[in-house]
């Protein structure tokens, strides 16, 4: 087989993480969301205008897990052509999604050029997402799933030991977004790298969909649902779960939480969230990122306005420290 692929349409979605790729993978992507190891079936009566042709297990299997020294590009892209002709067949744009490939946040992102590397010895034409975040909600919502996972630190303490102002941690870095755009533009070059805040699409879902698809070279998507997915616990929710993560959750030999209980205890806790008013934890939740963003500071002023330049975009019409 030749070592490079002929030029595709592929779109490569590779994060970042709590920056809505749910409802990317869902709504625009036609992507199976569970862990399913078989490969999700075209549907022909689902026309969409994206389509991944494989399975989230399928992903992480071929481009996260391979240890660096055992990971083989021409097997992986062996793996990946079957549904890059199916999906060009049916005159759809193939995608492969998936938020781990901008690094793991938890780690600091330590493998995120690992990740690029790899895609660009598989991929070498394909187009690439990043979808970023403000860092304060960013943090936040990064705190949340600690929380949901089993984590007891506060927020102050969580970002005190990850991301503090006078000392960035390994997760501070890791949300300094200029490094890996810049990366991805050097591999693929500037043009097909598109970069979109997260909010950008909270705020105006139809013209980011219009967008991607105008860089993707796609028809416009249609009969989109814009309803939120993934919506993260409330403050309520977020205190009881820490609670009994404090007081209740056996824990096993590794000081890790047992999955099988965590999971339950989550479970009642999203249902009783769901059934809690809005406007009982809003305010709180208004006051928490805003006291975080304030003692961020200028924390992320400089990465921010490198990446304003790398994007010719104002990211403090997005309510970014610039």
């Amino acid at each position: 087989m030749s070592d490079t692929l002929a030029p595709t349409p592929l779109l490569l979605h590779v994060g970042y993480h709590k920056s809505g790729s749910s409802w990317l993978q869902r709504e625009l992507f036609g992507m199976r969301r569970g862990w399913d190891s078989g490969s999700p079936r075209l549907r022909m009566h689902q026309p969409r205008a994206f389509v991944a042709p494989w399975s989230r297990a399928d992903m992480t299997r071929w481009l996260v897990w391979d240890h660096p020294l055992s990971f083989d590009p021409g097997r992986t892209r062996e793996f990946f052509s079957s549904g890059i002709d199916r999906a060009i067949k049916t005159s759809r744009i193939p995608v492969v999604s998936h938020e781990r490939l901008s690094g793991y946040p938890q780690i600091g992102g330590y493998d995120s050029k690992e990740m690029a590397d790899r895609l660009v010895s598989v991929f070498p034409s394909a187009r690439i997402l990043i979808v970023i975040r403000e860092q304060a909600s960013m943090l936040v919502s990064l705190w949340k799933g600690y929380v949901q996972r089993g984590g007891i630190r506060s927020l102050e303490r969580y970002v005190a030991q990850q991301a503090s102002p006078g000392n960035l941690g390994c997760l501070g870095r890791h949300l300094e977004y200029h490094h890996l755009i810049a990366y991805y533009q050097h591999l693929f070059g500037e043009e097909s790298v598109l970069v979109l805040p997260f909010e950008f699409l909270a705020r105006e879902p139809a013209s980011f969909v219009a967008k991607l698809a105008t860089f993707s070279e796609s028809l416009l998507p249609s009969n989109i649902d814009y309803s939120r997915e993934n919506r993260s616990l409330s403050s309520v929710a977020v205190a009881i779960k820490r609670f009994l993560n404090l007081a209740v959750l056996p824990v096993d030999i590794e000081l890790l939480p047992q999955p099988g209980i965590n999971a339950s205890f989550l479970s009642l806790i999203k249902v009783v969230d769901r059934a809690l008013p809005s406007s009982l934890s809003g305010d709180r939740e208004r006051r928490r990122n805003a006291d975080l963003k304030r003692a961020l500071g200028r924390t992320y002023a400089e990465s921010n306005r490198i990446t304003c330049e790398l994007l010719g975009t104002d990211l403090a019409d997005y309510d970014y420290e610039c």
